[in-house]
């Protein structure tokens, strides 16, 4: 269950959830068609079909001009017609303003592409170029003589406000040149500081004001670092904020504060704190200190004085981060005080910012817990690298008791990591319903939505965790029916895709609609039939619960079409399963897409 860890790392993603996530939301085996055997340039001539047609899209441009071609070997292979150099497809607009876009959040337009042309055109593929834009776009796409898709397009505001420059989405054309669409933006912050720079010289009393510029109330949910724990109960669109400057010398000095807000198109605030060169200077000659200083209170040999013989083949030794999770996972306590007792702080963190108190939840160590708290000098809401606290750790535990006591020591369950998740978020993904009630109970938002992925406690429930957190989930107001940002898909939809079978049959009895669609128009019964998820038993649970045998995506296909691209090894049982309906393969090419089109999956 650490799955989890890496997939954060990746992201943000969160970035990127998330990243989290580009293969991990790929369509794994229901691709719309096979794929073509062209794959033009961006320049426009005649070029003939190379070996390298085959490769995926995206192929360096030299490697395709260095290929042989089909007719060098095979003389008998039929020719290609040349590409046009004329732009039989187009964008509508051919630069697309996506306008003002929230800070730390995303937004999402429509593009169309047409079809001025008197055939059938296929955009063979897409892509952007950035991380920070995204196009939902099935390759192999089909557009008629004389029709139009529409597609959305999904850019990140990230964390500064100013113009967004030099985006852009390519479509990759069959028989004409490549299509590049500008994009222009700009990243807003509706909620900002004022005033704009926070300097302890300036400001000594660390008085200063956050304000929503459209007016809209707003609550302060949380900050990192946790120099203010307490916040106003009443929502405003001004809300003044006091720092403590020693605590915040004390947690350590650095340049930016995030702050943690409710307000609709502002969920993170970031805050520049103008702390002298040499504050700044000083801070990391005290880390460095504090490093070797815990680095020696690690090493038995290095804290006893001992040299190494110069005789002896020196041995390297184990890493020191490895060995002190080694001790809190197997629940040694002693020996981890015993190490404090040596000088190890009490607030380490190992090489991903992991505080100790971190790795005690994750590893549900209890005593160790205990421990640290009576200390009285732990930071209870120590982030690591991507935002995770203490608490989001001890929720991925799977024991509860880890979860109870730091709530108790004052973990708040409302702090976001860096991809907008909390402590419930990851206990419903990767912990369990004991923890999942335990932070509602606590206040914990039922219906948080993550910034990226836009996926909630519940999706994540239903997709990767314990079928018995979906109750509490959905009895605390968590949307049944919220569908995620990226593939438009249900808790339903990703419980069939890659959750459990029990998880399909707990949101059916609560509530979710078996014929709600995706982006895709997919299903539940359709991702189970089209994706390596998918097995006989949630199809058979499907179908028993009435799902729509019948049912057709945005192409045209129908469960057995999907089944029948499948190549994995549950693949033979699904298709047989779907026969012994009465289901039969679509007689007929399937229409092409006429909605937008989204690449799916986990």
């Amino acid at each position: 269950m650490r799955t989890m860890k890496l997939m954060t790392s990746a992201s943000l993603c969160l970035t990127g959830m998330l990243i989290l996530t580009a293969s991990a939301f790929g369509q794994d085996s229901t691709k719309s068609k096979p794929q073509p055997k062209t794959v033009p340039q961006s320049t426009a001539a005649d070029i003939s079909t190379s070996v390298s047609d085959t490769a995926p899209a995206g192929t360096p441009a030299s490697k395709v001009a260095n290929s042989p071609t089909l007719q060098q070997l095979n003389p008998n292979a039929p020719a290609k017609a040349p590409m046009s150099t004329e732009l039989i497809v187009k964008a509508e607009p051919a630069i697309l303003d996506l306008g003002d876009i929230p800070t730390n959040d995303s937004k999402v337009v429509k593009l169309k592409l047409v079809n001025t042309g008197d055939k059938p055109m296929t955009i063979l593929s897409s892509r952007c170029s950035c991380g920070c834009t995204s196009l939902k776009l099935t390759p192999n796409t089909v557009i008629e003589a004389k029709q139009s898709i529409e597609l959305d397009v999904q850019m990140s505001g990230g964390a500064k406000a100013g113009p967004l420059a030099g985006k852009s989405c390519t479509f990759v054309v069959e028989g004409q040149p490549e299509i590049m669409v500008q994009l222009k933006a700009n990243a807003v912050s509706f909620v900002s500081s004022v005033p704009e720079v926070i300097d302890p010289q300036i400001q000594k009393d660390g008085k200063f004001v956050l304000k929503a510029r459209d007016g809209q109330p707003f609550k302060i949910i949380s900050m990192q670092p946790a120099v203010v724990t307490e916040f106003s109960t009443e929502a405003a669109a001004e809300q003044p904020v006091t720092l403590d400057w020693a605590k915040f010398r004390e947690l350590g000095v650095n340049r930016k504060a995030t702050f943690y807000l409710d307000h609709p198109k502002c969920q993170m605030a970031m805050v520049d704190i103008n702390f002298t060169p040499e504050e700044l200077q000083v801070e990391a000659e005290k880390l460095r200190a504090k490093a070797i200083k815990d680095r020696s209170a690690m090493d038995p040999k290095v804290a006893k004085g001992q040299v190494p013989d110069a005789n002896q083949t020196p041995v390297l030794p184990a890493d020191p981060d490895s060995q002190l999770t080694q001790l809190i996972r197997e629940g040694k306590t002693s020996d981890v005080i015993a190490k404090l007792g040596t000088g190890l702080d009490v607030n380490y963190k190992n090489a991903t910012n992991v505080s100790l108190l971190g790795q005690a939840g994750l590893y549900g160590n209890v005593e160790l817990i205990k421990a640290l708290v009576a200390t009285g000098k732990v930071t209870i809401d120590a982030p690591d690298n991507v935002g995770r606290t203490p608490l989001m750790q001890a929720a991925q535990s799977k024991n509860v008791e880890a979860v109870r006591e730091l709530l108790k020591a004052g973990a708040s369950p409302s702090v976001r990591d860096q991809i907008g998740g909390t402590a419930l978020t990851w206990a419903a993904g990767f912990g369990d319903a004991a923890s999942v009630q335990e932070l509602i109970d606590a206040g914990s938002d039922a219906d948080i939505v993550g910034l990226i992925t836009g996926w909630t406690p519940l999706i994540w429930a239903a997709g990767f965790g314990d079928a018995k957190s979906i109750e509490p989930i959905v009895a605390a107001k968590g949307n049944i029916e919220h569908a995620d940002n990226l593939q438009g898909a249900t808790a339903l939809i990703h419980a069939a895709r890659t959750g459990k079978v029990d998880s399909i049959k707990a949101l059916v009895k609560l509530g979710a609609k078996m014929e709600t669609k995706d982006l895709n128009g997919n299903t539940a019964l359709l991702i189970a039939s089209g994706t390596s998820g998918g097995d006989v038993e949630k199809l058979q649970a499907l179908i028993d619960l009435g799902a729509n045998l019948q049912a057709k995506d945005n192409r045209g296909f129908n469960a057995l079409d999907l089944a029948l691209k499948r190549t994995d090894m549950r693949a033979a049982d699904v298709v047989k399963l779907l026969q012994d309906k009465g289901l039969t393969p679509t007689p007929e090419k399937p229409a092409p897409a006429t909605e937008s089109p989204a690449s799916g999956g986990h």
